[in-house]
């Protein structure tokens, strides 16, 4: 399938796919981004003059999603809540039912969730803004340092989901450098080298990578409606895929 009739499946789903060329310099097959215009808000498809063959391998016009595959990656395109999205999904899936399980956690893709379930942002084992899905737990944290209006990243591109509660166990220190990712050594030798050449090393980020984190309270984003969360939650990140293929994320 070309980007061309692309298009076409994009428009079936209440979307818009706008197809350009991609930068002089790129390597990337594709890039596939959310963007937004005068018009809206759109999906922005840049390919090269020698495109890749896109497969559409399924569409859901009923909710608004569509699952294509091209080099490689399986892509799901949709609408969640008040935006439209991609995400890279690791599994081989061919539907779209079967990407949204692909998506869910690991604690909670064993549990066997019908789709009844696992479809719906809110329900009986979990609730999710996004690509944060907060699981009730019974544990509590009284004598735990309770972290104050505490942003929430999936990686250093995403805008922040802040939460009014939070409580983080372990995980692993790292450096973070206008959007790279440093471990503390990694960092030191380079903080060495950029002084050496005289270089600016301001505005570093020390935050720990992948603790176990709990929450309480609101949930807020700037593209979700705010979500309320009473008494602590587990908090888990999707499966989300990382592919060279696709530049938004949340």
């Amino acid at each position: 399938m070309t980007p061309d009739l692309l298009v076409r499946q994009f428009a079936h789903i209440g979307a818009r796919l706008v197809v350009t060329p991609a930068a002089p310099r790129s390597t990337r097959p594709f890039d596939l981004d959310i963007r937004r215009d005068r018009v809206g808000e759109h999906f922005r498809l840049a390919v090269p003059v020698q495109a890749p063959d896109f497969q559409l391998l399924q569409s859901d016009r009923a909710i608004r999603h569509l699952l294509v595959r091209a080099e490689g990656d399986r892509l799901l395109c949709g609408h969640d809540e008040r935006h439209w999205f991609v995400a890279a999904i690791a599994d081989r899936v061919s539907t779209v039912r079967e990407a949204k399980r692909s998506l869910l956690p690991k604690s909670l893709k064993g549990l066997g969730l019908p789709p009844e379930i696992f479809e719906r942002r809110h329900n009986a084992v979990f609730l999710r803004q996004g690509e944060w899905f907060f699981v009730p737990t019974n544990r509590n944290f009284l004598d735990a340092m309770i972290l104050r209006n505490e942003p929430l990243f999936r990686d250093r591109r995403s805008k922040p989901h802040v939460i009014s509660e939070v409580v983080r166990f372990g995980g692993t220190p790292v450096v973070i450098f206008r959007g790279t990712e440093f471990s503390p050594l990694e960092w030191d030798d380079h903080e060495r080298m950029a002084r050496a050449q005289g270089k600016s090393v301001a505005g570093i980020q020390r935050v720990m990578k992948d603790p176990g984190v709990y929450a309480r309270g609101t949930v807020r984003h700037a593209d979700h409606a705010t979500l309320i969360l009473k008494g602590w939650h587990r908090v888990y990140a999707n499966m989300e895929a990382r592919s060279i293929n696709v530049s938004f994320y949340d």
